[in-house]
């Protein structure tokens, strides 16, 4: 007997099934090999991964039994596909539901749910620990992988269940395009597949250039809201061709109706174009203490239209952002992350001045915030009427709680000057009160 005609030797049949030789060694082959890479990845591959990642016990009986309900779906459904047992579950007219068929969903849903919480505790990890270098509150936030993973999970199953349907059809330059199902989850699938992208990208990958060639807060910012606008740009025209919608028939049908929205709202447009101008020439970035219109607040946020600025009584302000290229606007840290500040004080004439710059020079050192480098200094600037004028200049980083640093100095100084019998004197005027003659009576 050779060995072809012993593989098709029958071992036994089953009303219309029959199971030969050679369909009993592929199976096993089958079985073994998926059996051999379940025992490398749950105990070969997974122990080494909690290990270096420092997952803790719930996330690891989570994995792992995740793991293993995926292995068991696949064993059933390579033991049923090799041994042709695949009984008949539900059949309405042409459509048939087989064992084999839920098998292989179960199996998609477990391995979508196995490597969702792979990349969520990955990601979720790393972020977490660069935010912590930061000096930020940890954070937990990849879960922009799921929908991604769960999309695709769905268009499996749409294509293996038969229920991609047409839901409606259109004409597109001149053609007939189906709208299917499958269609739109694809679309859904490339805006979710460029948000996962678009994270990786700025919070991992260019996280380290940043660090590495110290790029502040406000040209990070600036780069990644053009990284956003151009991904996300692509990712929609993306899916609108993948619904099957030519390009170039919208833009030809939308140049008119443009031109009238562009004339009905010049302002808006204007803002747009302002905030583009804005994150290209960073003249304002995020991070900056600016003061416009008496207002001093904090750039938190630069918007494709408007910018939100946070002042001292924690208000959040909306600016439009032509006001921030147009208006003259005071940025106070636009070169440096400091500033110079100063207070002014009189003193009685008959004070001893370098006393006095001796104290003024003391009250300002001894807080906190102010700089010892460049260092504070006093100044005599002028002999006014009623008091010697001085000036203390001193350097702070802490732009916008300087109102309140201006606050403890003052009291500092009026310690001081109190202790030292320093005066700081009112307002004098001399007054010269001129005696006059006594004025004759009228004589008629």
């Amino acid at each position: 007997m050779t060995i072809p005609e012993f593989l098709q030797t029958e071992i036994f049949r089953f009303g219309d099934l029959i199971v030969t030789v050679g369909d009993a060694v592929s199976g096993g082959l089958t079985l073994f090999a998926i059996l051999a890479a379940g025992y490398w990845l749950i105990v070969r591959v997974l122990p080494r991964f909690f290990k270096r990642s420092r997952i803790d016990a719930a996330d690891r009986r989570r994995i792992t039994l995740s793991a293993l309900m995926a292995l068991f779906f696949l064993i059933t459904l390579a033991v049923m596909r090799s041994s042709g047992i695949n009984p008949e579950l539900w059949r309405v007219g042409e459509r048939v539901l087989r064992l084999s068929l839920v098998a292989e969903v179960l199996f998609i849903l477990q391995l979508a749910r196995l490597l969702d919480t792979i990349i969520e505790l990955v990601l979720a990890r790393k972020y977490s620990r660069r935010h912590r270098e930061d000096g930020l509150a940890p954070a937990r936030n990849a879960s922009v992988a799921r929908p991604l993973l769960y999309t695709l999970a769905v268009l499996l199953l749409i294509q293996q269940l038969g229920l991609n349907y047409t839901l409606f059809t259109f004409k597109s330059g001149g053609n007939v395009v189906d709208f299917k199902l499958s269609k739109i989850i694809v679309a859904v699938a490339v805006v979710f597949g460029a948000r996962l992208f678009y994270w990786v990208l700025t919070q991992l990958a260019l996280y380290t250039y940043y660090r590495r060639h110290r790029i502040n807060e406000g040209s990070r910012y600036a780069a990644n809201r053009l990284l956003a606008y151009f991904i996300y740009t692509v990712a929609g025209l993306m899916a609108i061709e993948m619904l099957g919608v030519r390009l170039t028939v919208i833009w030809g049908g939308a140049a008119a109706l443009l031109v009238g929205i562009g004339l009905g709202l010049q302002q808006t447009f204007n803002d747009l174009i302002c905030g583009i101008i804005l994150l290209f020439e960073r003249t304002v970035e995020v991070g900056d203490v600016v003061e416009m219109d008496g207002m001093v607040g904090s750039v938190k946020q630069i918007g494709l239209r408007t910018s939100l600025v946070e002042t001292r009584d924690n208000v959040t302000v909306i600016v439009p952002n032509s006001m921030l290229i147009t208006d003259k606007v005071i940025n106070w840290s636009h070169f440096d992350d400091k500033a110079r500040y100063k207070l002014q004080v009189g003193v009685a004439y008959n004070s001893d001045p370098q006393l006095v710059k001796q104290l003024l020079l003391e009250a300002v050192s001894n807080h906190d915030t102010v700089l010892a480098n460049p260092a504070p200094i006093v100044r005599l600037v002028n002999f006014g009427e009623s008091s010697l004028d001085f000036e203390a200049l001193f350097w702070t980083k802490d732009l916008l709680e300087i109102e309140n640093i201006r606050s403890d100095i003052r009291f500092e100084i009026e310690r001081l000057f109190r202790e030292n019998n320093i005066v700081i004197p009112y307002p004098q005027r001399d007054v010269w009160v001129k005696e006059m003659p006594p004025i004759p009576p009228y004589d008629k």
